[in-house]
C-alpha cells in the first residue's frame, strides 16, 4: 500500500511540475481530470466541471474541461487573481460553453488567446459582458492555431454569432458570412477598427445592438440578396459604420443578358484556347473553351474568335483553302455564299466527314452587300450609314465593320468615295474569272485590290499615331489664329 501510495504522489508531482508550453498538441479536455482534490495555489475549479491552471513560470494560464465558468466581480474573486498581473497567455479548450462576468478583467499583461476548437465553437461561447472576454487587454486571438486577422469566412455550419465573439480583433479586414448565418449578437464585432469588407448572406434577418461599433474602416458592405430583403433586415442601433458603408445588393432575379466575348487565349491547330463573357444585370461571368481550329492560318489572315470573324481574304476569292489550311487530310471545307464568291456575311464551315468542328463568318472590307465584291453599290448603303439612315443594329456587326473601309474609325463620304473609285475600275475586271486567274492576268483587278487594305491589323498602331499628330498639327493651328485676333484691337463705332 504504501508503494502504490508513493506511486501516486510522483505522477501528482510530474503534472503539477510541467510547464504549460509543453500542453500544445495536446487533446485538452483530457488533460485533467475534475476531481475532489484540495486545490493548490496555482490550480482549482473555475465552474462545473471547468478546472484552471496557472504556470508560473511561463505565464500561461490554462481553462480546461466541459461546461461553464463561474462569475466573479469587478472587485476580484477570480480564484486566479493573485496572477492577474502575471498572465501573458490564455489557453481555453475547446469545451467551454461559457466564460464568467469579469473572468478576465484585470489581466493587463495578457497578450496571446488560444482557443482550442473550431471557429463555429468559438461563435456560440456565451460571455458575460465585455469584462468576461479576454480580448479586451489581449492583442492576438487564435482559434485552432490560426491567427483572427486578414480575411475570415464564417461557416455555414453558424446559424447564430453569440454576444462579443470577436470583439476588439483588430487586424480582422474581411468577414464574409456564409448563407445560414441568421443573426449576429451585440457587440460581435465591436472596436475591429481594421474591418474594411463586410459580406452578409440573405439568410440574415437581425445584426445586433453596436455589433459593428467603432469599426470606422468599413467601406463596402456586399449583401447578397435585394435592395428589397435588406430592408427586411432588423439592424440594431449603434451600427452607424456598417450603414454608412458603401451597400451593394444583388439583382432582382433575371435572365443573364451577356455582353461581348472577351478571348482570354486564342486556340491554335491543336490547342484549345478560352474566351468569357459577363452579365451586363448580375456581373456573372461565363467562361467557355475555344476548340482547337483544325487548320493553319497565312500571312495576313486574321480571325477574331470571339466573334469568329475571318477577315483578310481578297475580294472575288471562291475559297479558303489557300488561307486556312486544314491540318488533316479529312477536314474540308463548305460554305454558305450568295453567288459562290465568299464576301461579307457567307459562311464557312469546316468539317470532318459530316461534323462540322468549325464555324466562321467572312468579313471583306468594303463589300457591305455580301456579293465577295466592293463597289458603287456598297458605295450606296456606306453613305445612309454615314447619314445616319441605317443603323449597326439594322445592318449587323459584320456589315458595319466592312462599310470603314479606309480604317479610320469613322464611317463617312471618304468610305463612300473610296467605294465609288472601286466602283470604277471593277468595271474593268473580269468578274467570271477566278481570283487566282486574276492576280495573275489581271493589272486591273491588282489595283482594285490594292484599294481596300483587308489586314489593317497590321497597320492600326502607325494610322492611329498618324491620327495623333495630325490633330495635334491641326489643334495647335487654331490655337494660334485664336490667339493673333485676340491681339487685333476692335474699332470704337
Amino acid at each position: 500500500m504504501k508503494k502504490l501510495i508513493a506511486s501516486i504522489m510522483v505522477v501528482v508531482m510530474v503534472i503539477t511540475a510541467a510547464p504549460f508550453s509543453g500542453f500544445a498538441g495536446l487533446d485538452l479536455p483530457e488533460l485533467f481530470s475534475i476531481s475532489a482534490s484540495a486545490e493548490s495555489p496555482t490550480h482549482g475549479s473555475c465552474g462545473f466541471n471547468l478546472e484552471w491552471d496557472f504556470d508560473e513560470f511561463s505565464g500561461e494560464l490554462l481553462i480546461n474541461g466541459t461546461g461553464n465558468m463561474d462569475d466573479y466581480s469587478v472587485y476580484g474573486g477570480q480564484p486566479w487573481s493573485d496572477y492577474n498581473m502575471s498572465i501573458k497567455t490564455l489557453i481555453i479548450a475547446g469545451g467551454i460553453k461559457s466564460i464568467g462576468s469579469f473572468a478576465f478583467y484585470d489581466c493587463t499583461a495578457l497578450k496571446d488567446v488560444y482557443y482550442y476548437g473550431d471557429i463555429a465553437d468559438w461563435c456560440s461561447i456565451t460571455f458575460a459582458g465585455m469584462s468576461s472576454h479576454p480580448m479586451i487587454n489581449a492583442e492576438n486571438l487564435y482559434i485552432n492555431g490560426t491567427l483572427v486577422k486578414g480575411d475570415i469566412v464564417i461557416p455555414d455550419s453558424v446559424t447564430r454569432i453569440l454576444d462579443y465573439a470577436f470583439y476588439n480583433c483588430a487586424e480582422l479586414t474581411s468577414v464574409t458570412f456564409s448563407e445560414g448565418v441568421s443573426s449576429l449578437g451585440w457587440f460581435s464585432f465591436y472596436e475591429c477598427d481594421g474591418l474594411k469588407s463586410i459580406t452578409i448572406p440573405k439568410s440574415l434577418t437581425y445584426i445586433g445592438e453596436s455589433a459593428f461599433e467603432k469599426c470606422k474602416g468599413i467601406t463596402e458592405v456586399k449583401y447578397n440578396g435585394t435592395e428589397e430583403e435588406w430592408g427586411n433586415v432588423f439592424v440594431d442601433w449603434g451600427n452607424d459604420e456598417l450603414l454608412k458603408a458603401t451597400i451593394s445588393f444583388a439583382p432582382p432575379a433575371h435572365e443573364c443578358v451577356y455582353g461581348e466575348w472577351t478571348v482570354i487565349a486564342e486556340p491554335t491547330a491543336t490547342e484549345t484556347g478560352t474566351k468569357t463573357h459577363v452579365c451586363t444585370i448580375c456581373g456573372e461571368a461565363e467562361t467557355v473553351t475555344i476548340s482547337a481550329t483544325g487548320f493553319e492560318t497565312a500571312e495576313g489572315i486574321t480571325i477574331d474568335f470571339a466573334s469568329n470573324t475571318v477577315s483578310g481574304i481578297n475580294a472575288g476569292e471562291s475559297s479558303l483553302e489557300k488561307y486556312l489550311v486544314p491540318v488533316d487530310e479529312s477536314y474540308t471545307w463548305e460554305y454558305e455564299t450568295t453567288n459562290d464568291r465568299l464576301g461579307t456575311g457567307s459562311k464557312a464551315f469546316l468539317k470532318d466527314g459530316d461534323t462540322v468542328i468549325g464555324e466562321y463568318t467572312i468579313l471583306v472590307y468594303g463589300d457591305t452587300t455580301g456579293d465577295s465584291w466592293y463597289d458603287g453599290q456598297d458605295a450606296v448603303l456606306v453613305s445612309c450609314l454615314a447619314n445616319d439612315m441605317l443603323t449597326e443594329a439594322g445592318v449587323g456587326e459584320a456589315v458595319y465593320m466592312a462599310a470603314d473601309c479606309n480604317h479610320d474609325g469613322v464611317i463617312d463620304d471618304l468610305d463612300v468615295a473610296l467605294l465609288n473609285e472601286a466602283g470604277t475600275l471593277l468595271t474593268e475586271v473580269d468578274q467570271s474569272k477566278s481570283a487566282e486567274v486574276l492576280l495573275e492576268t489581271s493589272t486591273a483587278y491588282v489595283e482594285y485590290l490594292e484599294l481596300v487594305d483587308q489586314s489593317p491589323e497590321l497597320d492600326v498602331e502607325k494610322e492611329k499615331a498618324e491620327m495623333s499628330i495630325f490633330d495635334f498639327i491641326v489643334s495647335f493651328i487654331k490655337l494660334i489664329i485664336e490667339m493673333l485676333f485676340s491681339y487685333i484691337p476692335v474699332p470704337y463705332k
